[in-house]
């Protein structure tokens, strides 16, 4: 286990520092060593070991609704998407596909 740990760490480091900057530096058109200095540059401003993360503290009671649709998105989506394609195509907005 051990092993595949460093073996994910080499391919993890290979993708961030070499692969990356290319295919964005190809994408943006700039040099692929511009592109390390930005990232550079913006964990010297930015970065740094003292990262502030949100913590979650007490919900107001109005917020709840979306903190539900939020841990639930994907159950939502699945449900509410056929819904509202058959209440397009029921009001003659949208189109089945059907001959």
């Amino acid at each position: 286990m051990h092993r595949l740990a460093e073996v994910a760490l080499v391919v993890q480091q290979v993708d961030n520092d070499v692969l990356a900057p290319v295919i964005y530096g190809k994408s943006l058109k700039l040099h692929p060593l511009v592109i390390l200095l930005g990232i550079a540059a913006g964990n010297a401003l930015y970065g740094g070991r003292e990262k502030q993360t949100a913590r979650p503290g007490p919900q107001p009671p109005s917020t709840r609704p979306l903190a539900f649709l939020g841990r639930h998105s994907l159950p939502v989506y699945l449900i509410h998407q056929p819904i509202l394609l058959a209440a397009l195509i029921l009001l003659g907005v949208g189109d089945a596909g059907i001959p």
